[in-house]
């Protein structure tokens, strides 16, 4: 008879075999346990592709019993790839979460048990997303030698403080569950674990992985060769900039010139990227503009759900059905290219290039808004020095330096140590390049002259007497515009299929607006019959500013909206249910039909969803009056977009877009602000802090009650806790404080535990990021 999971209170894992590389332990373990109590088991398919390096030597080690002619069925049983340990634990990281993830909901702790030290067990749990979800106790290294004994798991429980009858024993041998019997736990058993290798060849596997693959990967692009060191071909599974450093890149000119845009009007950084003059921009302004589509997404898993891939891939669909197409995306920012969650240039075969460029310093823009952001912070302290002639109260500046890296330790620092030459003490911060309000001032302003007034506009600390001091009391608005002279004009690449592409400005949305710049956009709609661009995160936060505030102010009209989700994503809200989850994307098809747009949505299909799966999603959205259409760009390039896209021109067609803001301008700051709660996230209120309702004050007797509202807000649920998913009810928002951008003309909203200076994970991507003497990146996704 099946325990009942909700009577366990810890789950033992063995987790010994992916410190080895062996990830079909840890597949056989949860599968086991999937089983054992009664669960909806997620994707064998999954499940069965997680394998490292020790998989692939067994099977080898089998060839000469088995025979070469197996060795296809059995890397069919194992794996969809192999060889690079990296790929390999990202492969590992969407399953182990999502299982850990039950745990936690189930209030089920996780308990590791392993005879590898503490350190290097937690660096192993860390890179597969862990270390946050749950309390992890690991067995000390004199526990057990390559199994774990009785010991060990007394060991954990005591730590926890649990009874044996609340445990259950999971690992990847039957020793391991005899194990757990003499410790007293319950147990159960793995079903396919690596064991017996001959075994295994043996059976039939219940699912074919090979064909799934095919599916998604049908043009077979996505293996190449390699030749081993002992000489052996064997197929590969390659990487993102494997794909990018393999593509062959048209000259930038040829890009511009298939849309209009001549060599002269171009400032070239090499072959493969350029700026656009102003006079070029000014010379099309009077052009008709395409139709703007806008594409977002549901609240997104750790991982994300694929939006900069399937924007990339529907203009390149877009273009394969004959319709003249161009992308305009948002610039990556350095934070999470050495952080955790990875560039901006779209995956698989649905990518913008050059890649590594553009993950890196690109044409310098970030850094450009860096030093204009710190030029104001320089001159603000200098003024104090020199006299303050503003009367600016030190304690009450509210500009701060900014930095386009993760670094926690400049949230909250003290400047101007080491006496009176030095400068004058006091406590300041950093926050991330891409939320200043200079990102914001680029993205909005309509050419330089826009952009300079706009800065002398900015409020950046107040004086002893509680009035504004702005960049145009500084007199500095000529020096930060004098460094943005060239940062202004949009970037022109392209993607993999040619397709071009405008890359300006990159705002986070859980931070800031989350858009790119509107100069882009707009010359993207000059250039092309359609405009595909993204807002970061899910619709509830950068398809709501992009509405609400890059439309209000730029005066665009969208079309249409693109809503991507996934089955996994679905399955996250769910807590591993697929219909539990379905709420979540509900909830945004719902909001964006608030606005008069109509909504379609992108399934990002994944090698391992099922078509009942699929039609689930599909039947829906349907419900919601919504259409929903598989999409394969990934790894199918524009190919595999082209039902979204037709599909995506015969909406435009016949479905009108009525578009119009959620709130009006001349309502209070409070009022938009619960408009927003309310109608986007579902919340029953908000509740202010007494900062919070002070900031309102002063805005609204500065006379700045008509402008939107950006808040900030965690991206991964419509509330402000990260925890709660699907689509919550009968919470409140909490608003801890308001800033004013003046400049950029709105108010920010910091809600729940929001900060705008992200910090390094434990195993930052830097630390596998490397150059070789030919110059060869690698490690970058």
């Amino acid at each position: 008879m099946l325990l009942d999971i909700d009577k366990i209170k810890v789950v033992i894992f063995d987790f010994d075999g992916v410190l080895a590389d062996t990830g079909a332990d840890i597949a056989g373990a949860i599968k086991a346990t999937q089983e054992h109590f009664g669960l909806e088991p997620w994707d064998q398919k999954k499940i069965l592709s997680f394998v490292g390096h020790g998989a692939k030597n067994l099977v080898d080690n089998t060839l000469a019993e088995a025979g070469e002619e197996r060795l296809g069925e059995a890397l069919k049983w194992y794996c969809d790839y192999y060889i690079d340990h990296t790929t390999v634990h990202t492969r590992l990281y969407p399953g182990v979460r999502e299982f850990l993830e039950l745990l936690k909901v189930k209030k089920i702790s996780a308990c590791v048990l392993t005879n590898k030290p503490e350190r290097q067990t937690r660096k192993i749990l860390d890179e597969l997303g862990a270390i946050d979800l749950f309390d992890i106790i690991v067995g000390p290294e004199s526990i057990g030698k390559l199994k774990p004994d009785p010991e060990g798991i007394n060991y954990c429980l005591e730590k926890l403080g649990l009874d044996k009858e609340e445990a259950v024993m999971v690992g990847d041998s039957y020793s391991d569950i005899l194990t757990g019997q003499a410790a007293g736990t319950h147990t159960c058993g793995v079903l396919y674990g690596i064991g017996d290798v001959k075994k295994l060849l043996a059976q039939k596997p219940e699912v074919c992985v090979e064909k799934e693959l095919a599916e998604m990967f049908s043009d077979g692009k996505k293996y190449i060769e390699n030749i081993r060191k002992d000489g052996k071909k064997e197929k590969k599974m390659i990487t993102d900039i494997e794909i990018a450093q393999n593509s062959k890149m048209m000259n930038i000119a040829e890009i511009a010139k298939s849309i209009g845009i001549p060599e002269d009007a171009l400032e070239f950084y090499g072959k493969y990227k350029a700026k656009i003059s102003k006079e070029f921009i000014d010379s099309v302004k009077d052009k008709k503009d395409g139709k703007l589509v806008l594409v977002t997404a549901i609240n997104p898993t750790p991982m994300g759900e694929g939006k900069t891939t399937v924007t990339v891939g529907l203009g390149d669909a877009m273009n394969r059905i004959g319709k003249k197409t161009v992308i305009a995306l948002r610039e990556p920012s350095l934070g999470p290219v050495m952080g955790v969650k990875g560039g901006a240039t779209g995956g698989g075969y649905a990518q913008v290039v050059p890649m590594e460029d553009i993950n890196l310093h690109f044409t310098g823009d970030l850094h450009a808004i860096t030093a204009a952001n710190n030029l104001i912070s320089a001159i603000i302290d200098n003024h104090i020095f020199q006299g303050n002639a503003l009367d600016i109260d030190v304690g009450r500046i509210t500009w701060k330096r900014c930095l386009d890296m993760n670094d926690r330790e400049l949230r909250n620092i003290v400047a101007g140590l080491g006496g009176r030459k030095h400068g004058v003490p006091r406590e300041d911060g950093f926050i991330i390049t891409v939320a200043t309000e200079i990102m914001a001032v680029l993205c909005l302003s309509s050419d330089l002259m826009d952009f300079k007034k706009r800065v002398s506009e900015i409020v950046v600390a107040y004086n002893r007497s509680g009035e504004p001091v702005t960049c145009g009391d500084l007199h500095c608005e000529g020096a930060v515009t004098l460094l943005m002279k060239d940062a202004i004009k949009p970037n022109l690449i392209q993607t993999l299929e040619h397709t071009p592409a405008f890359m300006h400005g990159g705002p986070f949305a859980n931070i800031a607006h989350g858009c790119n710049s509107v100069i882009a956009t707009k010359l993207a709609l000059k250039m092309a019959d359609y405009c595909i661009t993204e807002a970061g995160f899910g619709a509830d936060l950068g398809a709501e500013k992009f509405l609400d505030i890059k439309c209000r102010k730029a005066g665009l009209k969208p079309s249409a909206v693109v809503i991507v989700a996934s089955v996994r994503a679905l399955k996250h809200h769910g807590n591993g249910i697929l219909k539990d989850g379905l709420e979540n994307l509900g909830g945004h098809i719902e909001n964006i039909h608030k606005y008069g747009v109509p909504a379609i949505v992108a399934i990002n299909v994944f090698a391992d969803d099922t078509e009942e799966e699929l039609n689930t999603v599909a039947d829906y959205c349907a419900s919601k009056g919504s259409q929903a259409v598989k999409t394969r760009v990934h790894g199918q390039g524009g190919k595999g977009g082209e039902d979204l896209a037709r599909a995506l021109v015969k909406m435009i067609d016949e479905k009108k877009s009525n578009f119009k803001p959620l709130y009006p301008d001349d309502i209070s700051i409070k009022e938009k602000i619960e408009t927003v709660a309310k109608e986007i996230y579902g919340a029953k209120g908000v509740v202010y802090s007494a900062k919070a309702n002070e900031d309102i004050a002063e805005i609204e007797k500065m006379g700045r009650s008509d402008i939107p509202v950006c808040i900030a807000k965690t991206q991964y649920s419509f509330s402000d806790n990260a925890k709660l998913l699907g689509r919550p009810k009968d919470f409140n928002i909490s608003v801890s404080e308001v800033k004013l951008s003046a400049g950029a003309g709105f108010a920010v909203v910091m809600t729940g535990s929001i900060i705008t200076m992200p910090g390094l994970s434990k195993e930052p991507a830097a630390l596998k990021l490397d150059i070789d003497e030919k110059g060869v990146i690698t490690g970058l996704f």
